[in-house]
């Protein structure tokens, strides 16, 4: 038995719309199944981006509708009382006598021969309002009940489709700038996921392991010798579970020289935290470099804003919250407020928690870089 048109439609929303944003295939579909003349995915924020099958709509009259003839939607009155996920049928609300005088249905729906529509106010995602429609000509009739259900079951999928999307992309793009921002320090860091799998190395770490007698890195796993997998694993456990502080041990190098290692739990807040799941930092860092730790890499590491990133390295450095408060011009009350944002996004508790995980990062510590924030 072949694949039904809602089957295609549902794989289209998910292959073509997720992968390529490409949501044209997946409307043509649900354009057939409704008997409509046009369909429009619409996610209106602070501006508005739309597809549509272009049989009725181009990309002249959506404009117009953008610029002008939106204002004078008659819809947008009822979407405002009522929020996201109504269902508007036409038929429910305007009757041919209201059409005939409406200045909307007037100057832009008849020019474009349409007269029925269902519009679904899906839902939210981020900043952007998602909106399925359908429209057809008045010989076509009104939409009844089941195909607003059609409508509601399909919005569905193109929201979370949507919201997929919009993970994959931020992910993506936090994943390259995160990656070149960590490839720029003068230390090693290493991610490690819920299941300890290595999700991210840059080049100090792997070069530091590469000559380790204790410590190997392979392209997934850890491989540690006895007695030392045996240490390090306790604190990979501990940072799981969000023990603090950080924990620090000493490895050594086939020449004899050391190599210290610092384990530390990597919140699901971080913007570095694997599938915002709970996974640990490993820090490592070479006792004969004295490397520095700027506000970008707080930022990086943990999506501090530049002035918490400030603050942390300023209790990196001992500071009183009331002296960096009177430096900085701004009130203790700010500053504690930073302090617990700062706190949360670390996953610590304590300020005293917050002085050694820096400690970990660098000593001593900077408050920038050069030619950096």
């Amino acid at each position: 038995m072949g694949r039904s048109q809602a089957d295609l439609m549902i794989g289209d929303i998910y292959e073509a719309g997720v992968i390529d944003g490409n949501w044209r295939p997946a409307l043509e579909r649900m354009r057939v199944i409704l008997g409509s003349a046009e369909m429009a995915f619409v996610a209106a924020g602070a501006e508005i981006a739309a597809e549509t099958t272009n049989r009725v709509l181009s990309p002249e009259s959506y404009d117009r509708y953008r610029r002008y003839y939106g204002r004078l939607d008659p819809k947008q009155a009822i979407f405002a009382r009522h929020g996201a996920g109504f269902l508007f049928n036409d038929a429910e609300h305007f009757d041919d006598r209201f059409v005939a005088h409406d200045p909307f249905y007037q100057e832009f729906s008849a020019p474009l021969g349409t007269r029925h529509t269902l519009d679904y106010f899906v839902g939210r995602c981020g900043t952007n309002d998602i909106y399925l429609a359908a429209m057809r000509p008045g010989a076509s009739g009104p939409y009844d009940a089941r195909a607003a259900g059609s409508l509601r079951r399909a919005g569905e999928h193109f929201l979370r489709a949507w919201r997929l999307r919009e993970t994959l992309r931020e992910t993506q793009s936090l994943a390259r700038g995160a990656s070149a921002a960590l490839e720029r320090l003068s230390y090693g860091i290493m991610i490690l996921d819920e299941r300890l799998r290595i999700a991210f190395a840059n080049g100090f770490a792997r070069q530091a392991l590469s000559d380790c007698v204790e410590l190997a890195a392979g392209r997934t796993q850890l491989r540690a010798r006895a007695p030392a997998g045996r240490v390090l694993d306790g604190m990979l456990q501990q940072a799981l579970r969000g023990a603090v502080p950080a924990s620090m041990m000493r490895l050594m190098r086939s020449d004899g020289r050391a190599l210290y290692l610092w384990c530390i739990g990597l919140p699901p807040s971080s913007p570095l935290a694997p599938a915002q799941h709970p996974g640990v930092l490993l820090v490592l860092r070479d006792p004969q470099r004295r490397p520095d730790v700027a506000v970008e890499d707080l930022q990086t590491l943990y999506g501090l804003t530049p002035a918490e990133a400030r603050l942390a390295l300023a209790i990196g450095r001992g500071a009183r919250l009331d002296a960096f408060a009177a430096e900085r011009h701004v009130r203790l009350s700010t500053v504690r407020t930073q302090l617990l944002s700062v706190l949360a996004k670390m996953g610590l508790h304590r300020q005293a928690d917050l002085a050694r995980a820096l400690a970990s990062l660098a000593s001593p510590v900077s408050d920038s870089r050069p030619g950096g924030i």
